[in-house]
């Protein structure tokens, strides 16, 4: 993951890997789960309110997708 995933330009401060960690603290998953392809309610409800805030703090569809290793649509879908 390069380093313009970890930050977006439009939301200084709001980086991935704290998005991440505080919401899979939150949820009791580990972070590295929410990147994988596990689709157990818990792991899928944590990585959806990490996509949330994302959406909340500027980033765009494709770019949470391609931070995930996903398509944008799969994003798209999970949160309308």
């Amino acid at each position: 993951m390069g380093p313009e995933l970890l930050k977006c330009e439009r939301s200084p401060g709001h980086s991935l890997i704290d998005i991440v960690e505080t919401v899979s603290k939150t949820w009791n998953v580990e972070p590295n789960a929410l990147f994988g392809r596990d689709r157990h309610k818990t792991v899928a409800a944590c990585r959806a309110d990490v996509w949330e805030h994302l959406r909340a703090v500027g980033w765009s569809y494709p770019q949470i997708g391609k931070a995930f290793g996903r398509d944008h649509s799969t994003i798209l879908q999970v949160l309308t």
